[in-house]
């Protein structure tokens, strides 16, 4: 409460930097759910039964703002927020793997802004940053080595060729050696000779009965859906029990037009089943067909 109430006081703000474009979303719908609260706060400069208890002696003060909220109809759309941020010009965020179609969507609510995915960040080091519409491998930060996930092997930055995929490893000045991500990024061209590495996400299978499933794999499934506009993918999960009393996987869409959800669950089964193990488990009966809630 207390973040948004700073931010929707502030007009002049011109750079938004969050980690999942998902929170930055949950953010601005959380202005809608407090508009006459914020509004209250930012008239009057007090945090009235906000803050009690906490050691907060400034709070924000700005009646346009207030004025603002409280002649919104609550519906979030970018007309409000750029009338409520005008000078607004850089989102930054994940864009890439799951985050993709949330970071659309946190665009298409910021459209004053230019967006900027973010490159492969950790609390334990930095392996990209994004640059001219890629994402090289930050090679001045830390000793960079990358590890093929089928058989181990390791490969110095320089003997990187182009569609690979391999895992990242840091050594760092902090005091981490060969440090192992457990993230899974495709080399998909060279800047200057560095390369670039487009983050696929977490690495490792889901393997309910040895279908062998990996993050990226299900991610690519998601992302070639022919799905109508107002729908939404949120995840794929594996389920224990999902139908026939079987396990198997269920694809979770976010929207209203629950009348598409058995065509789309036939299209996710089908790329699913262009993966051998995949499609074997479903032919040994030991999984269930892929369930679609929208």
């Amino acid at each position: 409460f207390a973040t948004l109430a700073y931010l929707v006081s502030d007009p002049s703000l011109s750079m938004l930097s969050i980690w999942s474009p998902t929170f930055g979303l949950g953010m601005l719908r959380a202005i809608a759910q407090w508009r006459e609260e914020l509004a209250e706060v930012l008239n009057t400069g007090r945090w009235g039964n906000r803050m009690l208890g906490g050691a907060v002696d400034s709070c924000p003060w700005s009646p346009q703002a207030a004025a603002l909220l409280r002649e919104w109809d609550g519906r979030l759309n970018a007309d409000f927020l750029m009338a409520l941020w005008p000078k607004l010009a850089l989102v930054s965020a994940w864009d890439t793997a799951a985050s993709t179609p949330w970071a659309k969507e946190l665009h298409a609510l910021l459209p004053q802004a230019a967006f900027q995915g973010k490159g492969l960040w950790a609390t334990e080091g930095v392996v990209t940053i994004p640059y001219a519409g890629r994402y090289p491998l930050a090679y001045r930060s830390h000793v960079y080595e990358f590890q093929d996930p089928t058989d181990g092997r390791i490969f110095a930055p320089w003997q990187l060729e182009a569609g690979q995929q391999v895992m990242p490893l840091m050594s760092t000045g902090s005091g981490l050696l060969r440090y192992r991500l457990n993230d899974l990024v495709e080399v998909d061209d060279f800047v200057g000779g560095i390369p670039s590495l487009r983050f696929l996400g977490r690495a490792g299978t889901t393997d309910l009965v040895g279908e062998k499933m990996t993050a990226a794999a299900v991610d690519g499934a998601m992302a070639a859906l022919a799905l109508p506009e107002e729908l939404l993918p949120v995840c794929t999960v594996a389920v224990d029990q999902s139908a026939q009393g079987l396990p198997g996987y269920v694809l979770l869409l976010e929207g209203e037009n629950l009348a598409v959800a058995q065509h789309i669950a036939v299209q996710m089964e089908s790329a699913l089943q262009l993966h051998f193990h995949y499609q074997l488990a479903r032919n040994l009966g030991q999984l269930a067909p892929l369930r679609c809630v929208i």
